[in-house]
């Protein structure tokens, strides 16, 4: 893996996103709490993304990691951030690859239900500008 600093500079406010990220969605009942995971596991999640979803602008580069995530079918050889341990696992001090691809799937549909970013058309109402990620 390339540093987070080859990564356009997003891999940290990404990683601060998706923290709150996984906040919100607990507390809103997207999901129950035992599928949070550790502020590490999360940085280590997006670790493995590889540098080319990391786009110049803030938007699409959730949009294509979380496409990138939702199309991945193999997790297994996802690693910790210090790349000396495998990412999943069954002990308890290890994220389950299927808590890792709920959180993903929760994440996908806060994506497509929050509400649209609008811009305003001619008539002064909004025209939604914000895609569906779902594929």
């Amino acid at each position: 893996m390339i540093p987070p600093r080859e990564q356009g500079g997003l891999f940290k406010p990404v990683i601060r996103a998706f923290k709150n990220i996984r906040v919100h969605l607990p507390e809103h009942g997207a999901i129950p709490k035992s599928l949070v995971s550790s502020s590490s596991f999360l940085e280590s999640l997006f670790y493995n993304v590889p540098n080319y979803y990391f786009r110049p602008e803030y938007q699409s580069t959730v949009f294509s990691i979380l496409e990138w995530l939702q199309s991945t079918e193999d997790y297994s050889r996802f690693v910790r951030q210090d790349e000396q341990q495998l990412l999943f696992g069954n002990t308890l001090d290890e994220w389950s690859e299927d808590k890792a691809r709920e959180f993903v799937e929760a994440v996908v549909d806060m994506w497509d239900s929050w509400p649209p970013y609008a811009a305003p058309d001619d008539a002064g109402q909004g025209d939604i500008v914000q895609d569906s990620y779902t594929p």
